[in-house]
Protein backbone atom coordinates (compact mmCIF):
# COMPACT_ATOMS: atom_id res chain seq x y z
CA UNK A 1 0.00 0.00 0.00
CA UNK A 2 1.74 2.86 -1.26
CA UNK A 3 -0.08 5.84 0.70
CA UNK A 4 -1.08 3.48 4.29
CA UNK A 5 -4.00 5.41 6.11
CA UNK A 6 -3.27 8.25 8.82
CA UNK A 7 -4.26 5.38 11.62
CA UNK A 8 -1.84 2.87 10.23
CA UNK A 9 0.69 5.29 10.35
CA UNK A 10 0.05 6.88 14.03
CA UNK A 11 0.17 3.06 14.96
CA UNK A 12 3.51 2.49 13.43
CA UNK A 13 5.17 5.78 14.53
CA UNK A 14 3.80 4.95 18.21
CA UNK A 15 5.55 1.82 18.65
CA UNK A 16 9.18 3.89 17.54
CA UNK A 17 8.58 6.22 19.99
CA UNK A 18 8.03 3.96 22.52
CA UNK A 19 11.39 1.88 21.52
CA UNK A 20 13.10 5.14 21.84
CA UNK A 21 11.84 6.08 25.58
CA UNK A 22 12.78 2.00 26.14
CA UNK A 23 16.53 2.79 24.56
CA UNK A 24 16.41 6.25 27.38
CA UNK A 25 16.32 3.78 30.05
CA UNK A 26 19.23 1.70 29.06
CA UNK A 27 22.15 4.72 28.48
CA UNK A 28 23.52 6.81 30.36
CA UNK A 29 24.25 9.97 28.18
CA UNK A 30 27.13 11.69 27.78
CA UNK A 31 26.09 15.15 28.94
CA UNK A 32 29.65 16.36 28.37
CA UNK A 33 29.62 14.80 25.08
CA UNK A 34 26.24 16.71 24.30
CA UNK A 35 27.70 19.89 25.78
CA UNK A 36 30.32 20.05 23.39
CA UNK A 37 27.89 19.09 20.61
CA UNK A 38 25.41 21.85 21.30
CA UNK A 39 28.60 24.54 21.42
CA UNK A 40 29.34 23.37 17.73
CA UNK A 41 25.92 23.97 16.77
CA UNK A 42 25.01 25.73 13.78
CA UNK A 43 21.19 27.35 13.01
CA UNK A 44 21.96 27.90 9.67
CA UNK A 45 22.49 24.26 9.19
CA UNK A 46 19.51 23.40 10.77
CA UNK A 47 17.17 26.18 8.86
CA UNK A 48 19.32 24.83 5.29
CA UNK A 49 18.45 21.05 6.25
CA UNK A 50 14.82 22.07 7.59
CA UNK A 51 14.25 23.68 4.08
CA UNK A 52 15.12 20.48 2.09
CA UNK A 53 13.59 18.17 4.45
CA UNK A 54 10.28 19.53 4.44
CA UNK A 55 10.23 21.31 0.99
CA UNK A 56 7.15 23.68 0.62
CA UNK A 57 6.12 23.88 3.97
CA UNK A 58 9.51 24.60 4.99
CA UNK A 59 9.61 28.55 5.03
CA UNK A 60 6.61 28.29 7.30
CA UNK A 61 8.42 25.58 9.98
CA UNK A 62 11.00 27.78 10.18
CA UNK A 63 8.72 30.62 10.80
CA UNK A 64 7.46 29.23 13.80
CA UNK A 65 10.90 28.05 15.10
CA UNK A 66 12.06 29.99 18.55
CA UNK A 67 15.89 29.10 18.45
CA UNK A 68 17.91 28.83 21.81
CA UNK A 69 21.02 30.59 22.67
CA UNK A 70 24.00 28.74 23.37
CA UNK A 71 23.78 29.67 27.05
CA UNK A 72 19.59 28.32 26.89
CA UNK A 73 20.82 25.26 24.83
CA UNK A 74 23.94 24.11 27.77
CA UNK A 75 21.06 24.80 30.65
CA UNK A 76 18.89 22.71 29.08
CA UNK A 77 21.24 20.06 28.90
CA UNK A 78 22.54 20.90 32.14
CA UNK A 79 18.62 20.45 34.01
CA UNK A 80 18.44 17.30 31.70
CA UNK A 81 21.52 15.85 33.26
CA UNK A 82 20.77 17.03 37.25
CA UNK A 83 17.06 15.04 36.87
CA UNK A 84 18.50 12.36 34.58
CA UNK A 85 18.14 9.67 36.98
CA UNK A 86 14.41 10.88 37.60
CA UNK A 87 13.42 10.95 34.19
CA UNK A 88 14.64 7.23 33.58
CA UNK A 89 12.90 6.54 36.84
CA UNK A 90 9.40 8.02 34.58
CA UNK A 91 9.87 6.40 31.72
CA UNK A 92 10.28 3.18 33.47
CA UNK A 93 7.33 3.07 34.88
CA UNK A 94 5.65 3.79 31.44
CA UNK A 95 7.20 1.14 29.31
CA UNK A 96 4.56 -1.09 29.24
CA UNK A 97 2.99 1.00 26.75
CA UNK A 98 5.06 -0.40 23.69
CA UNK A 99 4.45 -3.91 24.85
CA UNK A 100 0.47 -3.42 25.42
CA UNK A 101 0.23 -1.44 21.98
CA UNK A 102 2.41 -4.20 19.89
CA UNK A 103 0.54 -6.72 21.49
CA UNK A 104 -2.98 -5.37 20.24
CA UNK A 105 -1.66 -4.33 16.77
CA UNK A 106 -0.79 -7.98 17.06
CA UNK A 107 -4.00 -9.16 18.02
CA UNK A 108 -5.75 -7.06 15.04
CA UNK A 109 -3.39 -8.16 12.28
CA UNK A 110 -2.44 -4.51 11.59
CA UNK A 111 1.37 -3.54 10.70
CA UNK A 112 3.33 -2.20 13.33
CA UNK A 113 7.18 -1.71 11.48
CA UNK A 114 7.40 0.57 9.31
CA UNK A 115 8.20 -2.15 6.10
CA UNK A 116 5.12 -3.64 6.98
CA UNK A 117 3.77 -0.74 5.58
CA UNK A 118 6.76 -0.25 2.80
CA UNK A 119 8.42 2.38 4.28
CA UNK A 120 12.11 2.68 4.15
CA UNK A 121 14.29 2.91 7.06
CA UNK A 122 16.22 6.18 6.40
CA UNK A 123 12.75 7.81 5.61
CA UNK A 124 11.98 6.68 9.47
CA UNK A 125 15.02 7.93 10.71
CA UNK A 126 14.66 11.03 8.63
CA UNK A 127 11.45 11.47 9.90
CA UNK A 128 12.59 10.99 13.64
CA UNK A 129 14.96 13.37 13.54
CA UNK A 130 12.50 16.23 12.06
CA UNK A 131 9.34 15.66 13.16
CA UNK A 132 9.79 17.79 16.53
CA UNK A 133 10.34 20.79 13.71
CA UNK A 134 6.76 20.71 13.32
CA UNK A 135 5.09 21.75 16.72
CA UNK A 136 7.38 23.95 19.56
CA UNK A 137 7.05 21.10 21.55
CA UNK A 138 9.68 19.54 24.14
CA UNK A 139 9.15 15.59 23.10
CA UNK A 140 11.84 13.01 23.19
CA UNK A 141 12.50 13.46 19.73
CA UNK A 142 14.33 16.85 20.77
CA UNK A 143 15.86 15.00 24.10
CA UNK A 144 17.63 12.49 21.51
CA UNK A 145 19.14 15.68 19.88
CA UNK A 146 19.87 17.31 22.77
CA UNK A 147 21.99 14.66 24.30
CA UNK A 148 23.16 14.31 20.63
CA UNK A 149 21.58 10.34 20.67
CA UNK A 150 20.45 10.37 17.29
CA UNK A 151 22.64 7.35 16.69
CA UNK A 152 20.37 5.53 18.62
CA UNK A 153 17.44 6.08 15.85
Amino acid sequence: NPNPLHGTKVGVSTLLIAQMYERLVNIEPDFDGARQSAEKWNQEEKNSAILVAFEAAGPAILKEQKPLTLEARIERINQIEKKWSSIQTIIKGQLHHFDLCKSALTKLKAPYEPADIQIPGALVKEALIYAKEIRPRYTVLQLFEDLDIKSLL
